[in-house]
C-alpha cells in the first residue's frame, strides 16, 4: 500500500475503462486493500478509492462482478471509523 500498489491498479482501471475484465480485477484489488488491513482504510478513502469504485460501478453497471467488488470495497472502506460521513457525503450510499 505504500508502495502505491493502489494508485497504479486505479490507473489501470482509468485506462481501461471500457474493459471489464481489467476493471472488475482491479476493484476486486481495491477491495482486498481495504479488506485486509484496517490501516489501509483511510489512506485509500484519502487517495480516492472510494470514487474509483462508484465510477467503475457505473461505467459497468451490468456486470455483476464489477459491482460486487465495487460494493465490497466501499463495505470494506465504511468500517473503518469515521469514514462513514465522509462516503455518503461523496455519494458511495
Amino acid at each position: 500500500m505504500r508502495d502505491g500498489a493502489h494508485t497504479a491498479v486505479m490507473a489501470a482501471a482509468r485506462t481501461h475503462a471500457g474493459d471489464v475484465e481489467v476493471v472488475r480485477a482491479a476493484c476486486g484489488a481495491l477491495w482486498n486493500l481495504a479488506y485486509e488491513a484496517t490501516d489501509n482504510k483511510v489512506p485509500l478513502f484519502r487517495d480516492g478509492v472510494h470514487t474509483a469504485v462508484m465510477a467503475a460501478a457505473r461505467t459497468h453497471a451490468d456486470d455483476v462482478g464489477v459491482a460486487r467488488a465495487a460494493c465490497g470495497a466501499l463495505q470494506s472502506l465504511a468500517t473503518a471509523v469515521g469514514l462513514e460521513v465522509s462516503l455518503v457525503r461523496d455519494g458511495a450510499h
